[in-house]
């Protein structure tokens, strides 16, 4: 389940307009916060960020600067309190404001935000002010006042006012109405029909003297296919002896250093083709095997390579007799993937994995990381995995 605060930090970065009262300092956080943004922490840390962005059909890159967007604009604003910068309540203890201090530094860090601005800078002061005023045992409730001149207009906060947008200020309808005179209520409605009666007789005279068009187009544009990416086209296959002839043919030798443009284009593109047709099928790997979707992980593999749930547990503890409990949900994730082509039309991938269980019943996961090499074979118009070999560090 994709926590309220995550949807709520994603919609205020794409439309910041629609939540303007997020912005105001006096706009109290609703009660239960504290307890929504440790959830959002923990939907946008490492181990689950991939699977939160692929839910919301968003990147990381974006929850990440969503989340960096919230903070500033909501948490962080110089007029407001040490708790509400850190996003606890007063009743908070140390070891939920340490776990919202290293999730908010973690996102305004200069070492982890190499394009840092000014504003960028100024936030990640704040936040370490805010823990060194708040992690003082001895601190008061003068931690909890707000400096001079920024007033609370309303005290408590409806989650409900919170979390959806709000194109009009929600105190806008709580503004005093000034009463107008009669009589210039009547002299602006006087000319506001004068005004809409001379604006419809000039329309009645352009549509009168404009000539007569057609309500149909004479010939309708042929609808047009969108060109298929590069990775879903289909492969031309060899005949089955020019295939044993290239496999059994020695592997090319690199280009030359004064090969030409066209060549050197050429083994550029072959390039990008492995490494998007390799990104395709390991992400399609990753949520088969995440998801337990039993089929999908046949679908992804060589009849040769036979990959279900069996054999990746069997992968976790080849030297153990006692194989990995069936009951625990499995968990793969593959990292710095490097692709390359062979000639004989074969897709050699090696990189970072880290397989693991998640225990469901009170048992002890386990899990096993190391460097994989993957080898992709092409089947019908498309790739299928036909090796995974993992080899521990």
């Amino acid at each position: 389940m994709i926590p309220p605060l995550v949807e709520l930090a994603l919609d205020y970065y794409r439309d910041p307009l629609a939540y303007g009262h997020l912005a105001d300092g006096a706009f109290p956080l609703p009660a239960g916060f504290s307890e929504q943004f440790s959830a959002l922490g923990s939907a946008l840390s490492p181990l689950h960020i991939d699977a939160t962005a692929l839910a919301l059909g968003s990147s990381p890159e974006e929850l990440e600067a969503s989340a960096r967007f919230f903070a500033r604009h909501v948490l962080l604003d110089p007029a407001t309190t040490y708790y509400r910068a850190l996003g606890v309540s007063p009743r908070a203890s140390h070891t939920l404001i340490r776990e919202h201090y290293l999730f908010l530094i973690k996102l305004f860090h200069p070492d982890r935000l190499p394009d840092a601005t000014a504003a960028d800078l100024a936030c990640s002061r704040r936040i370490n002010l805010a823990y060194k005023a708040l992690s003082d045992p001895n601190r008061g409730p003068s931690f909890n006042l707000r400096q001079p001149g920024a007033k609370a207009r309303i005290r408590v906060s409806d989650p409900r006012d919170f979390y959806g947008p709000h194109r009009v200020p929600i105190h806008a309808a709580d503004a005093p109405a000034h009463a107008r005179p009669a009589r210039a209520a009547w002299r602006t409605a006087l000319v506001l029909g004068a005004t809409g009666v001379v604006l419809a007789a000039l329309g009645i005279g352009l549509w009168a003297f404009e000539p007569a068009r057609p309500l149909r187009l004479a010939t309708l544009p042929e609808p047009t296919q969108p060109p298929r990416p590069r990775y879903l086209q289909p492969v031309e296959r060899l005949p089955q002896a020019a295939a044993a002839t290239l496999s059994s043919a020695p592997a090319p030798a690199l280009l030359p250093a004064t090969a030409g443009p066209a060549a050197m284009a050429e083994a550029r593109q072959a390039r990008v083709d492995a490494a998007e047709i390799g990104a395709r099928i390991v992400n399609e790997l990753q949520i088969a095997v995440r998801r337990g979707d039993v089929a999908k992980l046949a679908a992804l593999c060589a009849e040769s390579f036979p990959l279900g749930p069996e054999q990746l547990r069997s992968l976790i503890s080849p030297n153990q007799p006692r194989p990995v409990r069936t009951a625990d949900p499995l968990w793969l994730t593959l990292d710095d993937m490097q692709w390359h082509s062979a000639a004989d039309g074969r897709i050699n991938g090696r990189g970072r994995i880290l397989i693991s269980t998640g225990p469901q019943s009170g048992g002890q996961a386990q899990g096993r990381n190391g460097t994989v090499e993957l080898e992709l074979i092409p089947v019908a118009a498309d790739y299928r995995i036909h090796r995974l070999q993992i080899q521990d560090d």
